[in-house]
């Protein structure tokens, strides 16, 4: 039973797979697997049914068997778990699933329901047909999306898109159809929904509509994607409605011109107080400045356990000092993107922020668009900034030894919180690796890792092309001695 140094019985002793298998999917647990562990002989016989019993239990004398025409539940629902309910080719996939068979239906039904999307009044109504005549399916329900299927394209600037539009009247009717329906829903996606259109106001019927959606439960997290208002200030009527929220998610959203929305995010205005956020991601097409200005205005500097920046301005990179600077007493997860942040928080890290005066920071988190050496020359700049030979002394000296301009000894050779590297790349190729930045990379991340004393994992979310067992075997051969140390993956889940 013993083969490379790996014991088939105590595994099964361990794990306990018959046991789990009957419970789960049978109901009804074999006498072997409660009155004693299994024994050798117990193995023998289970590969060999019709070897005699010499006068054991008659519980040996048969082979357990399990339903061969059908597929036990729990792997139905884990296979399940790899499609997407909000997409339209999975979506029709389940519907497939669903009709197969009657063991079928319910975990299919399960899983698509997880996820709902309404994009119209026929599919509201579909929604509030089906959930209301199906508890069992409603209380699975944990993200729902609301997007308007009549506008297309993503929001570059509100001027292109003029009040006159059609207004979304199923959009207006929807918390108070979902909501008592979606007990515990935790992600609301609203997408390509024009706000402009709602003419928004200060005044009792815009206060009284957006009170509908404190009848969804409290949220964990608002996504907000290729919307567009008039200025900030409508934006955050909306936003004070979701006070709730723990993380907030943006891409493409627009709010007016630059300028009058930084002076509205620099307004002192007291209703901002009731927003702490412990999560926050700006994607792409986002007034990254804009947003930072006024997260200093909520409660969310003393909550905010998680950053994620994708979007930046070219311009004024120093804006981002102040946000960074308040923040970095919390943030446990900080994840930044190539694109627009090249020439807006690289060179802020770099200048005003050293990783050292991160004291919980756990996992930094780099978004790579492209391999080329334009395309990562900022990375080595991030990532010296957690060297533990930081030429600037240390506000968290712990000899108090830091001179004005000098480290002390000990904030030299000292380590940062950093232990999870993570990589987000589109390998398609593995000659993208060879150029001099990544050697530059490869010696920061050997001076990094410290034979395991410093960061412990540096994990590479493959995205490309490259498969990835190649993916894999191409990223330790570029990183050496630093193998043991790395992981591949299709996918980085914080």
């Amino acid at each position: 039973m013993q083969h490379l140094d790996f014991d088939f019985l105590t595994y099964l002793n361990q794990v306990h797979t018959a046991t789990d298998l009957y419970d789960t999917d049978i109901g009804v647990i074999p006498p072997v697997f409660q009155a004693r562990p299994l024994t050798p002989d117990d193995i023998i016989h289970l590969h060999h049914p019709h070897s005699p019993s010499n006068g054991r239990p008659g519980y040996l004398t048969s082979p357990i068997r399990f339903p061969q025409n059908t597929f036990p539940t729990n792997l139905l629902s884990h296979i399940f778990s790899y499609l997407d309910p909000t997409d339209d080719d999975d979506a029709d996939t389940f519907a497939a699933c669903a009709q197969t068979c009657k063991q079928w239906t319910i975990p299919a039904e399960r899983r698509l329901y997880q996820s709902i999307v309404a994009h119209d009044e026929r599919s509201l109504f579909l929604l509030w047909d089906k959930l209301d005549g199906s508890a069992d399916l409603s209380q699975h329900v944990r993200e729902i999306k609301l997007k308007d299927s009549n506008r297309t394209g993503r929001v570059a600037n509100f001027a292109l898109h003029p009040r006159s539009e059609r207004l979304p009247s199923w959009f207006l009717a929807s918390p108070a159809t979902l909501a008592p329906l979606a007990h515990n829903t935790s992600v609301l996606k609203i997408e390509n929904i024009n706000w402009r259109a709602f003419w928004l106001r200060n005044d009792l019927a815009t206060t009284q509509w957006l009170s509908q959606w404190l009848l969804f439960p409290p949220l964990q997290e608002l996504s907000l994607t290729s919307c567009s208002f008039t200025s900030f200030s409508e934006f955050e009527l909306v936003m004070t409605a979701f006070s709730r929220i723990r993380k907030l998610s943006m891409e493409y959203v627009s709010w007016g011109e630059h300028p009058i929305a930084m002076a509205e995010a620099l307004r002192a205005v007291s209703r901002r107080q009731s927003i702490a956020l412990n999560g926050i991601h700006v994607g792409f097409g986002c007034d990254i400045h804009t947003i930072t200005m006024w997260l200093l205005g909520t409660s969310s500097m003393s909550t905010l356990e998680s950053i994620e920046f994708d979007a930046g301005h070219e311009a004024s990179p120093e804006i981002l000092a102040p946000f960074l600077s308040q923040t970095r007493r919390t943030t446990r997860y900080l994840r930044i993107g190539c694109a627009g942040m090249m020439h807006s928080l690289g060179p802020t890290l770099s200048i005003h922020i050293s990783f050292h005066a991160w004291p919980l920071l756990r996992t930094f988190h780099l978004t790579l668009l492209g391999l080329a050496p334009e395309r990562v020359n900022w990375v080595p700049i991030c990532l010296a900034r957690a060297l533990p030979d930081i030429p600037r002394p240390s506000s968290l000296c712990p000899t108090k030894l830091c001179m004005p301009a000098v480290a002390c000894a000990t904030c030299r050779t000292q380590f940062c919180a950093i232990k999870t590297i993570v990589f987000d790349i589109w390998l398609s190729d593995p000659s993208e690796l060879e150029n001099p930045v990544w050697d530059h990379i490869t010696l920061i991340l050997h001076r990094l890792v410290a034979g395991g004393r410093g960061v412990e994992r540096i994990v590479f979310a493959q995205r490309g092309a490259l498969s990835l067992l190649e993916t894999d075997y191409v990223v330790k051969r570029r990183l050496g001695s630093l193998h043991p140390f790395v992981e591949t993956r299709s996918e980085w889940v914080q």
